[in-house]
């Protein structure tokens, strides 16, 4: 073979070689969007959801809870970072609150419609000054007692450990009992947005 013959082999050769691996990074190429779709699509799902809220927080990595007590209405008294095994939304209400008292029906709804051994919804009152009897008695005159876990607390310190603007305030709680989201305002739990949001936890 001479030179003139080698050297159009070669550049032949070559060619070839990089025309398929120019396919080949195509290929790769052509994996991604999907992947990169599937992400903007979950996304813009959350912020959809996240955004109905008066202020939201999500936080990367879950952060762990102060340590918080809280009282049942059988007395029994455990801390907020003891719920774990599950999701849980743990919504802090008032009774002197009427945004509190408005989103009420849809929380019961979702528990209804989302509530068992992967997630539940918890209500704590920050009533601090009523009293227990108090918080029960409005609560089963509301038509709310027994509707979820209730719990109040005793004084304001769960104001500033969590770093409360407001109420109500919901905190999205981890299986590992950590916390992933902090959401403040109302909003109806029991729309479309809301359980396509929390069926989107339950497959984590």
């Amino acid at each position: 073979m001479n030179f003139s013959s080698r050297y159009f082999f070669i550049v032949f050769l070559c060619a070839v070689l990089a025309g398929t691996g120019f396919f080949i990074i195509l290929l790769q190429k052509s994996d991604k969007p999907t992947e990169i779709s599937t992400q903007i699509i979950a996304s813009e799902a959350e912020d959809s959801f996240l955004s109905r809220f008066g202020s939201a927080e999500t936080y990367e990595p879950a952060q762990i809870l102060p340590e918080i007590e809280i009282i049942g209405f059988n007395e029994k008294t455990i801390m907020l970072a003891d719920f774990k095994g599950k999701w849980r939304l743990v919504n802090f209400w008032a009774a002197w609150c009427p945004p509190c008292i408005e989103e009420m029906p849809g929380l019961i709804q979702l528990e209804k419609e989302r509530g068992g051994k992967n997630f539940e919804v918890v209500v704590i009152s920050v009533d601090s000054h009523s009293g227990e009897q108090h918080i029960r008695d409005w609560m089963k005159k509301a038509g709310l007692l027994g509707a979820f876990h209730e719990f109040y607390v005793k004084n304001l310190d769960v104001w500033y450990k969590l770093g409360l603007e407001g109420v109500p305030t919901s905190l999205i709680i981890g299986p590992d009992g950590r916390l992933y989201y902090k959401l403040v305002g109302e909003r109806d739990w029991s729309d479309q947005e809301t359980l396509d949001f929390i069926d989107k936890l339950l497959k984590n």
